[in-house]
């Protein structure tokens, strides 16, 4: 099948063909790079060739027989989308979502957009101190533009605890 050009006509086919392999995506017309983005503890994610797409598998939980386990991959998966649809509930939590375009809790496979990572750290520590104040702002009214890496601290942990983050400086 010849390749989708278009988000919308990617999305058309994997609904209709419910791919669940990089082979059934193929077979779709919506053709995966070989390469996986990343393997997590539940999941290999996998970006579409050509379209902004990428698809997540689940990966089995125990060792590989001719019945592989893959409900705590799936679980995993089907909570994920039911928080982020929780949180888009929220008009200003809709910014900080992925967009998800197909889940098919069956095979645990979903497809969202995908997102450019952070050039250098950096601008990642700059643009979590900006969700940061801009969901501080939405909560308590209280502007504040300066947390970065630099502005936090953590707190001393006990023992088996993790530190909390603490702002020291947010005075702008």
């Amino acid at each position: 099948m010849k390749s989708a050009r278009t988000i919308r006509t990617a999305i058309r086919r994997i609904k209709q063909f419910k791919p669940t392999t990089e082979g059934g995506f193929m077979s779709a017309g919506v053709p995966l790079k070989r390469t996986a983005l990343g393997v997590g503890v539940f999941r290999e994610s996998f970006k579409a060739v050509d379209l902004p797409l990428v698809v997540k598998f689940p990966l089995c939980d125990g060792p590989l027989s001719k019945n592989p386990d893959y409900h705590e991959s799936k679980w995993h998966t089907t909570t994920e989308v039911k928080r982020i649809a929780r949180l888009s509930k929220f008009p200003f939590m809709r910014k900080y979502l992925p967009k998800i375009y197909y889940h098919d809790r069956k095979s645990g496979v979903l497809v969202m957009h995908w997102y450019d990572g952070f050039n250098d750290d950096f601008t990642r520590y700059c643009s979590l101190g900006n969700m940061t104040a801009d969901l501080m702002y939405r909560l308590t009214g209280v502007k504040t533009i300066d947390i970065h890496d630099e502005n936090t601290r953590t707190s001393n942990p006990r023992k088996g605890e993790k530190g909390r983050t603490i702002l020291i400086d947010i005075g702008y």
